[in-house]
């Protein structure tokens, strides 16, 4: 045999074979042959004229048991829970996953059935999903128990097979926990944000490029008196943009298609009712997933803002026409204080007019009265710009001529950096921080205090 099969010399069969001659013992063993692609169980027995020789061929043995191992390590790694059953849910097979998620030893979980792993509320479902994996294949969700009595949310997945001549089922259970947890979380999130976008004060909308709306929240219904259905139900958005305002909002829609950015503008809208009202709206064209561009918005109704600004604007008007159409000796009054002294108080704003009506004034007065001393006190002045400049740097030449003296009072600190950057010579001219200090100065003027010493 040897001769006709050299490749066996020194091979397992070479070796048990010369055994059982040898110590006249009966061997048994298996070996792989490449000759044949195939796995054989051998057994031999000495006799009188040698070997006895027995072969079976037990690939296919071999194979199922090498897939049986694969299988096992497999399962044993898995992080799903993985069952073996029989059709009426008793268990006869477990992972160690199985061990972790439920709690019981290996053990413990072979002496029990698939109804003892259920939640209670779920068992009148089990025969009917059982009946169902062994028909066909069945995949459903359901909650499962542990041994400490606490429930947990389980995706299931069995069908039927037939193994080594029994029919079982095969369970393959993920644990949902975390995933309904994330699930959970995001529902309450949209429900938060749901909420936060309905009760907003703001209106947010959407409508498509044609300008059918897609989506209103309660502000919106509130501000343009139309009811959702209305506006939901076909109401287009040049039904509700003014007129004069409607080749503005296509304007702004085409720049958002070119430049998808917010952009923030005034758009007037006409309510249900005909009332016209001014938004401040933030736009911006949105494309997501592969959906048809939309426009999604926030607007803010500013029409009391407006009006309340134009309202401000138009007492501001009123103020300053009333000031100007004051007499001049109101505007720019020149009070006598004593022999010889002239008080001038400036109080409020200063234009041209009023500066050419305080320099013909102050003028006027200080020849008129003879005075000696004229004090222009620019505590009330609300800002130095150059019309004030102007008018203080002539009156102080000006009243000079007529043989008196300018003074000038009140300048505080900021007005003074105004002055010097506006180039204000005042060299020549006498100053004094308050009304009180020009009032000293004046009376040593005209010699009704005597000049301090130092």
């Amino acid at each position: 045999i040897w001769e006709e099969l050299p490749e066996l010399v020194g091979s397992r069969p070479y070796e048990e074979y010369h055994r059982a001659v040898a110590e006249q013992v009966t061997v048994s063993f298996e070996f792989y042959y490449p000759a044949i692609n195939s796995w054989l169980e051998v057994r031999a027995y000495p006799s009188g004229n040698g070997l006895s020789v027995f072969f079976q061929d037990v690939t296919e043995r071999k194979r199922a048991g090498a897939a049986l191992e694969r299988y096992h390590l497999l399962s044993e790694m898995a992080r799903d829970i993985m069952l073996f059953m029989s059709p009426d849910g008793r268990i006869v097979e477990a992972n160690r996953a199985a061990e972790r998620a439920y709690g019981y030893a290996r053990e413990d979980l072979l002496a029990m059935g698939i109804g003892d792993l259920r939640a209670p509320e779920t068992a009148e479902l089990l025969p009917e999903q059982l009946r169902q994996a062994n028909a066909g294949g069945a995949l459903f969700e359901t909650r499962h128990r542990r041994r400490d009595g606490s429930t947990f949310p389980v995706e299931v997945s069995a069908t039927g097979a037939d193994l080594g001549g029994e029919r079982l089922l095969l369970s393959v259970t993920r644990d949902l926990s975390e995933r309904k947890r994330m699930e959970d979380e995001l529902r309450r999130g949209e429900e938060r944000y749901l909420s936060l976008l309905e009760n907003a004060n703001d209106i947010i909308y959407s409508h498509d490029l044609a300008g059918a709306f897609i989506s209103i929240n309660r502000a919106g219904v509130r501000v343009t008196g139309y009811t959702r259905e209305e506006i939901l139900g076909g109401l287009n958005i040049a039904r509700i943009v003014h007129p004069d305002h409607l080749e503005r909002a296509k304007r702004m829609t085409e720049q958002k298609l070119r430049d998808p950015s917010p952009t923030v503008y005034e758009l007037d809208i006409l309510s249900k009712d005909g009332r016209r009202l001014t938004l401040e709206v933030s736009t911006r064209v949105s494309s997501d997933n592969g959906r048809p561009p939309t426009v999604e918005g926030v607007a803010r109704d500013i029409t009391e803002r407006k009006r309340a600004g134009e309202e401000r604007e138009r007492l501001r008007q009123e103020v300053i026409e009333a000031q100007q159409s004051l007499p001049a000796e109101l505007s720019t009054p020149l009070i006598p204080l004593g022999e010889g002294v002239v008080v001038m108080p400036l109080v409020g704003a200063m234009n041209a007019e009023r500066a050419a009506q305080m320099l013909e004034a102050l003028l006027g007065g200080v020849a008129s009265s003879g005075a000696r001393v004229a004090i222009v006190d620019v505590t009330g002045v609300q800002a130095v710009d150059t019309h004030v400049a102007d008018m203080l740097m002539r009156a102080a030449h000006s009243v000079r001529l007529l043989g008196a003296e300018v003074v000038i009072t009140g300048i505080r600190a900021g007005v003074a950096r105004v002055m010097v950057g506006l180039g204000m010579d005042l060299k020549d001219v006498a100053t004094r921080r308050s009304l009180r200090d020009g009032i000293e100065f004046a009376e040593w003027v005209t010699g009704k205090r005597p000049a301090r010493r130092g």
